[in-house]
């Protein structure tokens, strides 16, 4: 039925070749049935059925089936409108997911970095701390040189640079 475009009239639907085979037109004794096919974007939605059970007498004509198509047009369009709307809002929760673990992420990254920076802070200083030790004995401007020797010199002239005892450097 669906794959048909045309509507389906049935005046007698216990005799209808289209309709008989169907169990709710058994199971509810249906006498008069109209079904209207429609589609959703393109391809094949459904049907927008009409009946009456068995009175003795038919409730809808061809007619008023080709009246009755409008809205089997509209609830094309209201189903397509609510499956839009589904896949819209599953979309939104994945963008907010994902949003969040991205924010989640940059939080992370953000906290590393600044572990890092603060580790590079402390390097650096370690290194002008022994620059200064390797080549910060300027106030003793007689004295040239920055070997281990020399080293040993300068760090024995900080230990008594302090006191009043006389010292004798020989070299």
């Amino acid at each position: 039925m669906i794959e048909s475009r045309e509507a389906i009239v049935g005046l007698s639907a216990q005799r209808d070749a289209r309709v008989k085979s169907f169990a709710s037109v058994h199971q509810l004794m249906l006498e008069s049935v109209a079904c209207l096919r429609f589609w959703l974007r393109r391809r094949r939605g459904g049907a927008l059925s009409t009946w009456r059970r068995a009175t003795g007498r038919a409730w809808i004509s061809s007619a008023k089936s080709r009246r009755c198509k409008p809205f089997a047009d509209q609830m094309a369009i209201a189903l397509e409108n609510a499956r839009l709307l589904s896949e819209n809002k599953q979309r939104a929760d994945d963008l907010a997911l994902k949003s969040s673990q991205l924010e989640e992420a940059q939080a992370h990254c953000r906290s590393l970095l600044e572990g890092r920076t603060e580790q590079l802070k402390r390097t650096r200083q370690k290194l002008r701390d022994a620059r200064e030790t390797l080549y910060g004995h300027s106030d003793i401007a007689a004295l040239v040189g920055t070997s281990a020797a020399m080293r040993r010199i300068y760090a024995l002239i900080d230990r008594v640079r302090e006191t009043d005892v006389p010292v004798l450097i020989t070299g």
